[in-house]
């Protein structure tokens, strides 16, 4: 201990130099991971020292450039971040909160990332997307790391002051963070009696355990430890301990600024930087390097935890997905518009639910008829002009036949399914009583099926009100200039529309299918039993007796049990061959997969 200009030697108890001894080989081998991130950046820039040492902090300027500064420096550079996992164990301790408070902010970061990937798609394709709110956890980042409140702040303030204990820590945080009972910072009677806490993250809630958090956070490095390196005769560890040197002091002056530390008084006592402070301006430094980038998000995912070929655990892979955000970035892009189509795309797929309409615009479009009153087939007013002859046949020979173009084929399309969506809203109950009617029972039929009746001569009909135009916004579709935009209510709507028409399609020709092999099945059997019939006839005629009778090669083959074809007329009968029905097990109707399929029970052997 130095103390105006003298040295006080202060012998450590066993324990204490052994933590001595830990903090010093951690010290050594993050001043030898700076040094290898430095020498594999000058051999990427090419030899270029002032870019290569700009990215981390050189030994002629300590201090770490700004993105600005770094991007004036260097041209252009590829970083590549391997981001924390989320960790949730039986005992979470200050290490797992670091972690994940890097995950939740490295989160948000994402999910903003993902906003202004949406936000561009939409302006781009020229659709309103004001009314979107997308879900922030700035909540949760305050409750870590708000200035004088945050946990990371109580736990600096505690970790200065000698007379303060882990107990009191988790004392002061109990009083200042679990005031509102809706935020994120969970703390029954019963984790307080503990000494613990919980926090709501993305990804679920985390128990932290406070014991050992101030010894962690202050993580002492003794001032002797890069002054032995440097006295070392080893060039080597002369050179990682004047990188150690530098890094501390950079972090420092970097950790002070950023709580804006401007009193002298103050800042020698807060000389010394913590742990959590110094983690707290890293990833401040790291998200506004990664804010003047353009970021591409890879997700590794292992199938198991036993690390075997061909084992897909599907639990395994839901808890990934989770902790590493995927499930949140879903959520983000579900509450905007995230089913989307190509306009050509779109009529392919939803074509079949308003056929009718789309095949008479096409109509409409193709041909050029038009009555003598002037309207066209489907009353749109053409004009009366009489061309001559001559004109009209060379118009017609060279002319090529009108088609409507894919998007105003989407336009015609969304139209009508905007008037079934709307339908479908006022009388939300409908839907699903259709869906559960089984195909058997004789009311289950298409309300366009059923006929209206006319209205009776002279009786005058009430007058319509006027139309008032569809909201597609409100109905959950919006057409861009390329795409078809959907919200999920209305994707999951038109998807359940579809299916039930792809069932009612699936049950028709199934139905033809089934009628035109009993029809076949009929023809053989009508056949058999006519030439029966003439066999008998051409017998009685003959006398009664079939002496000289020899049966034909299909009735031996419909009656293969007959040993002896010569028969007597007596012991004749007439009887039709006859196959096993298949289809007169029992069974009932299951909806699976937007579709009504038949569940045949199955005997059970004794």
């Amino acid at each position: 201990i130095e103390a105006g200009g003298e040295k006080l030697v202060k012998k450590l108890f066993y324990a204490q130099a052994i933590k001595a001894k830990e903090a010093m080989i951690k010290a050594t081998y993050g001043a030898l991971f700076e040094y290898l991130v430095r020498r594999i950046n000058k051999c990427i820039h090419g030899g270029r020292r002032d870019c290569s040492e700009s990215v981390d902090g050189s030994e002629n300027n300590s201090e770490p450039l700004s993105p600005q500064s770094d991007q004036d420096t260097c041209s252009a550079f590829i970083g590549v971040l391997d981001i924390f996992g989320f960790e949730s164990f039986k005992q979470n301790s200050f290490e797992q909160l670091c972690i994940n408070y890097c995950n939740e902010s490295l989160q948000q970061q994402f999910n903003k990332f993902v906003f202004k990937l949406e936000q561009a798609e939409y302006e781009r394709e020229g659709i309103q997307w004001n009314f979107i709110a997308f879900p922030d956890n700035q909540d949760v980042l305050d409750l870590i790391d708000k200035k004088r409140a945050g946990i990371l702040s109580i736990l600096d303030e505690q970790s200065f002051l000698t007379q303060c204990t882990d107990q009191s820590f988790a004392q002061s945080v109990y009083q200042q963070c679990g005031s509102g009972s809706n935020g994120p910072f969970v703390s029954s009677t019963r984790q307080m009696a503990r000494g613990s806490f919980s926090i709501h993250h993305y990804a679920g809630p985390v128990e932290y355990d406070t014991v050992g958090f101030i010894e962690k956070n202050k993580d002492e490095l003794p001032k002797e430890i890069d002054e032995l390196l440097r006295s070392s005769e080893n060039e080597f560890l002369q050179h990682l301990g004047e990188i150690l040197n530098s890094v501390q002091n950079s972090s420092n002056e970097n950790a002070l600024e950023s709580k804006s530390i401007r009193s002298s008084s103050k800042q020698s006592s807060l000389k010394r930087i913590t742990v959590g402070g110094q983690f707290s301006s890293q990833l401040q430094e790291l998200r506004k390097r990664i804010d003047t980038t353009s970021p591409h998000y890879i997700r590794c995912l292992k199938p198991n935890d036993a690390l075997e070929p061909n084992n897909f655990d599907s639990a395994v892979i839901a808890d990934q997905l989770r902790c590493a955000g995927i499930l949140e970035a879903v959520r983000v892009s579900r509450v905007g518009y995230p089913q989307r189509y190509l306009h050509k795309t779109f009529v392919q797929r939803y074509q079949v639910l308003a056929m009718k309409e789309l095949q008479i615009r096409r109509k409409d479009a193709s041909t050029k008829f038009t009555t003598p009153s002037g309207i066209g087939f489907h009353g749109f007013v053409a004009k009366r002009e009489k061309p001559s002859p001559t004109v009209t046949r060379a118009v017609n020979k060279t002319a090529p036949q009108k088609k409507l173009n894919s998007e105003q084929e989407c336009k015609i399309l969304i139209n009508a399914l905007a008037k079934q969506l709307a339908a479908a809203q006022k009388n939300p109950g409908s839907d699903e009583e259709e869906e559960n009617i089984a195909p058997t029972q004789s009311h289950w039929a298409s309300p366009a099926k059923q006929l209206k009746k006319w209205p009776t001569p002279g009786r005058q009909l009430p007058s319509r009100p006027m139309k008032k135009e569809i909201d597609l916004v409100q109905i959950g579709i919006q057409f861009g200039k390329t795409k078809v935009f959907l919200r999920q209510h209305a994707f999951e709507a038109l998807e359940r529309m579809r299916g039930r028409r792809k069932s009612s399609a699936a049950t028709v020709i199934n139905s033809l299918i089934r009628m035109y092999l009993r029809r076949k099945r009929y023809i053989v059997m009508r056949n058999e039993y006519r030439a029966r019939v003439a066999q008998r006839s051409r017998i009685i005629r003959e006398g009664g007796f079939a002496q000289d009778y020899e049966p034909t090669e299909s009735f031996v083959q419909s009656d293969p049990s007959c040993e002896d074809p010569r028969f007597d007329f007596k012991e004749m009968h007439i009887s039709l061959h006859r196959e096993e029905d298949f289809g007169s097990k029992e069974f009932k109707w299951v909806w699976l997969d937007n579709r009504w399929v038949k569940n045949e029970e199955e005997d059970e052997e004794d």
